[in-house]
């Protein structure tokens, strides 16, 4: 999944949905496509940290 930072920045970032078998971070996502939710919590590292819950990106 590719999404802007919820900063504002705009910068891309790309999550991967397990299973993933290239070692990498990975995310569980609910296959809701309209209000996703995923877990564990996104960390663009430097900009943001928090959710996104039902189609929200929320803050820690």
């Amino acid at each position: 999944m590719l999404y802007a930072c919820p900063c504002g920045c705009r910068t891309v970032g790309r999550l991967r949905f397990r299973p993933d078998v290239s070692g990498n971070p990975s995310w569980e996502w609910d296959g809701n496509r309209d209000a996703p939710t995923l877990n564990p919590s996104v960390n663009h590292v430097g900009h943001w940290h928090g959710w996104l819950r039902n189609g929200e990106w929320v803050s820690c």
